[in-house]
């Protein structure tokens, strides 16, 4: 897959699932499904980002200090985005903490099937 197909894929099912979440349980499923696919989605990335500058570092490739600096700013902003998120959907009451965690799960899963598809 390239980078395109899977960034176009994560839109669909990420909508698909908000939407969903909405149609059977309402605006606070809703709410805690998004809340959960995107700040899980920023903790992938900045891990991410940041295994990719490291492998850089080690190959001898000249990295930017801009992407040295935004690679390492989304590796220590995921956990207060996450935590964030989670006291948003918290606060917004049932079922929005379920849903976040539902969201949470459904991005590892989907970095689990876009790992097994690159082999």
């Amino acid at each position: 897959m390239t980078t395109r197909q899977v960034v176009v894929s994560w839109i669909v099912l990420a909508a698909a699932a908000s939407l969903a979440s909405w149609g059977f349980r309402g605006a606070p499923a809703g709410l805690g499904m998004v809340l959960g696919l995107v700040g899980t989605t920023v903790g992938m990335l900045g891990w991410w980002f940041a295994i990719r500058l490291l492998g850089s570092v080690h190959q001898d490739k000249k990295v930017s200090p801009i992407e040295t600096f935004l690679s390492l700013s989304l590796l220590l902003l995921k956990l207060p985005i996450m935590l964030m998120a989670w006291r948003t959907a918290a606060s917004v009451g049932p079922p929005a903490p379920d849903f976040f965690l539902y969201g949470l799960a459904l991005v590892y899963f989907a970095t689990i099937h876009w790992a097994l598809s690159q082999r």
